[in-house]
């Protein structure tokens, strides 16, 4: 089975920032991404630890029909820094007929806070703009846990705004928390 070099229905999704870029995820992501997924699983809505197999099953069936999905239900993207990854994320949950989208996005874990911060403003920008302009979209959502105060202030600081607090939404080993939404429309 080929796997795609991009998604074929949005072909011009690859965007270079300096030494920054991001670009359609591509099947050679797959560990390094599970091995993200498997360490963050506290700010993810991910039970269980994924397996290699897991994995590279998802991105045989699931992620490569999205590349060739006319409205595919989610657009992952990869971003790198000089030509290495360090994070993932794109448009999920996307309802083409609501014209919406649950932007997600994770990285290795281990960066500092100044770092965070400029790779995910830099990635909510850019997908600001391919939603409006190549997709779209109206509105773009997310549900972030409480605790996670560093990605509320970047999400905020890139002008998404409240929308709700789901109550005891999520439960992990340290007991319930409640899930913040915010949305931004797109002018």
């Amino acid at each position: 089975m080929t796997w795609p070099e991009g998604y074929v229905h949005y072909p011009q999704l690859e965007m270079s920032f300096g030494e920054l870029a991001i670009r359609p995820i591509r099947f050679a992501d797959r560990e390094i991404i599970r091995g993200w997924r498997n360490s963050q699983m506290k700010v993810l809505r991910q039970n269980d630890t994924i397996t290699q197999l897991a994995q590279e099953t998802y991105f045989q069936n699931v992620i490569r029909g999205s590349l060739i999905a006319e409205n595919p239900e989610q657009i992952l993207l990869s971003m790198e820094d000089q030509k290495k990854l360090v994070a993932y994320g794109g448009l999920v949950n996307i309802s083409w007929a609501n014209r919406r989208a649950e932007l997600s996005f994770l990285t290795s874990g281990d960066l500092s806070i100044e770092k965070y911060e400029s790779y995910f403003s830099t990635f909510i920008s850019y997908i600001q703009n391919v939603s409006q302009g190549q997709f779209g979209l109206h509105k773009i959502f997310t549900e972030t846990y409480e605790f996670r105060h560093e990605h509320i202030f970047i999400l905020e600081k890139c002008g998404f705004k409240i929308e709700g607090r789901l109550i005891d939404h999520n439960v992990d080993s340290d007991g319930f928390c409640d899930s913040i939404i915010h949305g931004v429309i797109l002018v």
